[in-house]
């Protein structure tokens, strides 16, 4: 992306898109340049090198990624109706999901806080990123920041002979708003990363330019490739 962004600044982007690159990622690079205000957020470095899924599952099935150096294996948490059997909500997907867990980071990296403001803030910043307010992008929203504040995860990393495991929510807490009885009509207002995940967070913050995300918001693949560019 580097090399790209050298010649669209040094030929444009209409000479750059007859040299056979894909419109798409010419686009998105050219926005980036033409971003003025260029501000930083931070994601736990810990998701570069193992991503979330970026389709959706089955509710109950638990995510696996394997990777030279680490894993990790999401497990789906459970919403308890005041009435019948808990209900599994599925692991966290895709680009909102991504781009929540940005946001809920970059707030307790700036604030240095475990304490994070949703509602209002996140519908703000979403629209920043792209995301339009209201309809199913909004739904969408709701329903991965559900899953985020239930979801239960295991990191394994290994450096030579030695390894380490790390068992945590991402949120020790989260108030909710909205009918009690339906995970999809209730949202959380606001939430608190868990202590653990909080100081791994801070040992190992990545930082990710919001202009390059906002180009890309609806691609989760290539959201992760930016994360992964700073790893």
């Amino acid at each position: 992306m580097t090399r790209l962004h050298t010649l669209i600044r040094n030929n444009g982007r209409q000479a750059v898109l007859e040299l056979d690159y894909d419109r798409r990622v010419v686009d998105a690079a050219a926005g980036y340049l033409a971003t003025e205000d260029i501000e930083v957020g931070f994601l736990f470095s810990g998701w570069a090198y193992t991503p979330l899924p970026h389709r959706r599952l089955k509710d109950d099935e638990t995510w696996t990624v394997r990777t030279d150096h680490a894993s990790v294996v999401v497990q789906p948490g459970l919403f308890v109706p005041e009435q019948g059997e808990p209900i599994p909500v599925g692991v966290p997907y895709g680009s909102r999901a991504r781009l929540i867990l940005l946001y809920l980071q970059t707030q307790a990296i700036k604030n240095q806080s475990r304490e994070i403001e949703l509602g209002h803030n996140l519908t703000n910043w979403m629209r920043k990123m792209n995301i339009p307010k209201g309809g199913k992008s909004y739904t969408d929203v709701r329903e991965q920041a559900d899953r985020i504040a239930r979801c239960r995860l295991t990191f394994q990393f290994r450096q030579g002979s030695f390894s380490g495991l790390l068992n945590q929510h991402i949120l020790d807490q989260a108030v909710f708003v909205g009918d009690p009885n339906s995970p999809a009509t209730h949202f959380a207002e606001s939430v608190k990363l868990s202590e653990g995940y909080y100081e791994q967070l801070k040992k190992h913050p990545l930082p990710v330019e919001d202009a390059a995300i906002r180009q890309i918001s609806n691609n989760s693949m290539a959201i992760d490739l930016e994360g992964s560019k700073n790893r």
